[in-house]
């Protein structure tokens, strides 16, 4: 039985918890973070660029006040990781956020409207929204023009912060005068290693050493050979503690024929040298991309989606910093990666087939139409990129290798192509952890950009998984229904057996009464 005294000592113990809460609350703050790659947990990097700030930084974020219900959750996410932000750098960090009202201060400030199209009374219409923010260091400022719902944000202020306090930037050099592209190829590449980083060209032709401010040496994709005396140049380089991280192709593909031949440019041989083998074969894996062919029927043409193997996605890496949080990185016409002890390096594989995979030996054509079967991928996690540091310590050389040159080309003119940003990821951040470690490659990784079923699933397990997701949270919330029900109704019958009394004790009948 339930007494009015027990009710009253249950009812002040809640009232008395929830104010006490409230009260540490206000002196103590704690949040938990379980999204997958800690969207909502500011990283060490963000936590030292802060700390160091030698004056105020400040933040005006442009946020328009109407915005859709699926936007207005990014506005939010802002306010809380600015709070955040000043939680830590304290006086020296000082944010507001601002209607743009017609938008003509934030125009002038370099923040560019976005067009929306919103739905309203069944009715599509366009909707202008400012969603941008000035960050203000001294005299300098930087313009983050729009923030992209679900990317992150805490990428983009701290890059825009270490870009004006920064006294110096670290120089990387960008190998040139072999058939490599050239920056303006590779725009999307410098453009990101240009927020951390100085990249300048570097052609040895008439060298006699690499300049020492260089601490990395970055080759993309030589197509010629290069000289004996120019690759001495690089073993000097190395010999110093130089850095080098080189996409390079060990096949040449001609567009025209199909016909796939080895390519050599002499670095295959300065690299099995170090250890690092580059075979002249081509991986295909089951996890693979589409590419859009055309074809003519009936006298019409169509473009239709071709799967190639060797156009493999990766999604095995190392587990190494800056590589933490990458998704999925498409290759065109890699090679395998064996390596060779007793060199003086030690190895990390940084990527890596799928457990479906398979080999082409040269010579190979490329055949677009040819039927592929489960015997053709019986290989399993082929070496596709590694990492060789030498063992000689902290400052010594280190080499990171991919077999594929071209899956961070945009190109050049009409040509030239958006690149996804895992590839672009994967090369600047293997760049930035070697030259400087300055943590700032690993926030790049921080934004979901897919989560699709592992291709090499089969057709009959994807279809079990999408039926799954469908009507397993329907199926959950029915039961969650009934056994609430259930419950409420037991609930319910209690409460009407139980007798209230206003006493301790049950109430007894006086001597003398009749029963």
């Amino acid at each position: 039985m339930i007494t009015r005294k027990t009710f009253y000592t249950v009812a002040l113990t809640v009232t008395g918890v929830v104010i006490l809460a409230n009260i540490l609350s206000w002196f103590f703050w704690v949040r938990f973070d379980f999204t997958a790659d800690g969207s909502y947990t500011l990283s060490d990097a963000t936590r030292q660029t802060l700390k160091e700030l030698k004056q105020p930084v400040t933040v005006t974020a442009y946020i328009s006040p109407d915005l859709p219900p699926d936007i207005s959750k990014t506005r939010d996410d802002l306010r809380d990781v600015l709070t955040e932000y000043g939680s830590i750098a304290g006086s020296n960090f000082v944010f507001k956020m601002e209607d743009p009202g017609d938008g003509a201060k934030a125009e002038e400030d370099g923040i560019t409207p976005a067009i929306l199209d919103v739905r309203e009374k069944d009715q599509v219409k366009q909707q202008k929204i400012y969603l941008g923010a000035v960050v203000r260091y001294g005299p300098q400022k930087e313009v983050i023009p729009l923030i992209q719902p679900g990317t992150s944000m805490e990428y983009a202020l701290t890059t825009a912060v270490k870009k004006m306090s920064s006294s110096k930037k670290s120089s990387v050099g960008y190998l040139q005068g072999h058939g490599e592209p050239s920056m303006q190829a590779v725009g999307q590449l410098m453009q990101t290693l240009s927020v951390t980083l100085d990249v300048v060209p570097v052609n040895l032709t008439d060298s006699l050493y690499i300049p020492e401010q260089i601490k990395t040496l970055l080759i993309i994709a030589p197509k010629d050979s290069i000289p004996e005396e120019q690759l001495n140049l690089i073993g000097n380089f190395l010999k110093k503690g130089g850095r080098i991280v080189a996409a390079v192709n060990r096949v040449n593909l001609n567009q025209q024929s199909g016909d796939v031949t080895e390519l050599r440019t002499g670095l295959e041989d300065f690299l099995r040298e170090r250890g690092i083998s580059i075979k002249p074969d081509l991986v295909r894996d089951y996890s693979s991309a589409q590419i859009m062919v055309q074809q003519q029927s009936a006298g019409m043409i169509f473009q239709t989606p071709v799967k190639v193997p060797n156009f493999p996605i990766i999604t095995t890496f190392a587990g190494i910093p800056p590589l933490k949080g990458l998704e999925a990185v498409t290759l065109m016409f890699p090679s395998s990666i064996d390596t060779m002890p007793g060199r003086g390096f030690r190895f990390v594989p940084l990527a890596a087939t799928s457990d479906r995979a398979g080999l082409d030996i040269l010579p190979y054509k490329v055949d677009l139409t040819r039927e592929w079967e489960a015997a053709d991928f019986q290989l399993s996690t082929i070496l596709v990129s590694v990492l060789a540091e030498e063992k000689r310590g902290k400052d010594g050389a280190k080499i990171a290798v991919v077999s594929d040159g071209d899956f961070v080309v945009n190109g050049e003119g009409e040509g030239a192509q958006s690149i996804q940003d895992d590839n672009i990821n994967f090369v600047a951040n293997l760049v930035e952890y070697l030259t400087d470690d300055s943590g700032i490659a690993q926030l790049r990784n921080k934004t979901v950009t897919s989560r699709p079923i592992d291709p090499s699933i089969g057709d009959g397990s994807r279809a079990v998984i999408k039926y799954l997701n469908f009507l397993m949270p329907a199926f959950l919330s029915v039961m969650l229904g009934l056994w609430r029900y259930s419950k409420r109704k037991s609930m319910r019958e209690a409460l009407a057996s139980e007798s209230w009394s206003g006493r301790d004790e049950p109430e007894t009948d006086k001597p003398g009464e009749a029963e």
